[in-house]
């Protein structure tokens, strides 16, 4: 299992079994994510709810040591009494793509505008989106962080997101 720093993103040193002993500094929580997750984000968080939901979307996945990872999120109006249309995001990840399939009649009008792949082995040569080329990405290898940038894509249809 392979856990990793929320913040950094840097993969946590630990053997299974052991304690870890983690410095925690007045104004720092420490936050760790589990290999194997996808976590749909708000992309640019803001002063109120209601700002942060008009705001684009963000994906990060977090690979597990097979480049597997999955998660789902629900999306509705945040509002009705009860809970009227929705959509459900059901992500999956393997070793070189991201896919987001679709369910449900709520309209996403709010963009996913870039995704982050934790785990990824090497540098991708290219990085396509529905089959054609993504022109912002970036790759860093200390965390094999992969980072679509500027997408923009939209959440009520799938998404394919494939690396090579």
């Amino acid at each position: 299992m392979i856990w990793r720093d929320w913040y950094t993103h840097d993969v946590v040193e630990s053997t299974p079994g052991e304690r870890v002993t983690f410095a925690a500094p007045l104004g720092h929580i420490n936050v760790h994510v589990r290999d194997g997750s996808i976590i749909l984000l708000h992309a640019k968080p803001a002063y109120t709810i209601r700002e942060t939901r008009q705001g684009p979307y963000s994906l990060l996945v977090f690979q597990s040591s097979q480049g597997l990872a999955f998660g789902t999120a629900y999306i509705d109006d945040g509002i009705s009494d009860p809970p009227g249309p929705h959509r459900i995001l059901t992500f999956f990840s393997t070793p070189n793509q991201v896919v987001i399939s679709v369910e449900g009649d709520f309209t996403v009008e709010q963009k996913l505008t870039d995704i982050t792949v934790l785990g990824v082995g090497s540098e991708p040569t290219s990085v396509l989106l529905h089959g054609r080329k993504v022109g912002n990405w970036t790759y860093a290898q200390q965390q094999g962080k992969l980072v679509a940038l500027e997408i923009d894509a939209d959440l009520n249809a799938p998404l394919l997101l494939e690396w090579m």
